[in-house]
């Protein structure tokens, strides 16, 4: 799914799929402008593999159709890299004073499903990201069915996102802990599940 230009927004915060698969396979998320001299603030969540560090913010400039990728470094050099979620993206004001809206899409180049089915493997993914403006406080999940009978249902990963890391989440009234990456939530499931907070938050399903 690919969203028109006039919903591009200011704010983004990366959500990724665990990236397990090879020491050639990495996490990434990337910035994409539709006005000449937009500059934007990045703060990675973990360490790039252009050795940018977590948590410190950086800048770049991009023109109409240019876009800016990070990707997850690999510092053990094994089947596991680092994830960007959490990663931020924020459009700011440029030398005169001007501040555009931009897209951010995440995904991985080759990864493999959290979710232990059949002999398993791996695969790509990219989406497109919802800026923080369209975030909400209350989701419903649905799993997916089996592909033998549509009345059972599959077991899926879900990751809830935080802008703000004291935010309290619960699900079906049982409030989430172990925040990862100072950014989400885990957590599987294969039925339907409400989803609740007390700040925005942005819900991700996986299958």
């Amino acid at each position: 799914m690919v969203m028109p230009v006039e919903t591009y927004g200011y704010s983004y915060v990366s959500i990724n799929s665990k990236q397990v698969y090879a020491n050639n396979c990495f996490s990434w998320a990337y910035v994409v402008a539709s006005h000449d001299n937009t500059v934007v603030e990045i703060i990675p969540s973990v360490l790039t593999r252009l050795g940018k560090p977590a948590g410190v913010p950086f800048t770049v400039t991009l023109n109409k159709g240019e876009i800016y990728q990070i990707i997850g470094a690999n510092p053990t050099n094994t089947a596991t890299a680092l994830e960007v979620s959490g990663t931020k993206f924020k459009s700011i004001a440029n030398p005169m004073g001007e501040c555009y809206p931009v897209a951010v899409f995440s995904g991985s180049s080759r990864t493999s499903n959290p979710i232990t089915c059949g002999s398993g493997g791996g695969d790509n993914d990219n989406q497109e990201l919802f800026p923080t403006q369209a975030w909400g406080k209350r989701y419903l999940t649905a799993p997916t069915s089996r592909s033998t009978a549509a009345n059972q249902f599959m077991t899926n990963s879900y990751k809830v996102l935080v802008k703000d890391p004291t935010t309290v989440v619960k699900r079906n009234g049982v409030t989430l802990t172990g925040l990862q990456q100072n950014s989400f939530y885990f957590f599987e499931s294969g039925s339907a599940d409400l989803i609740e907070a007390d700040k925005p938050i942005m819900v991700a399903q996986f299958m």
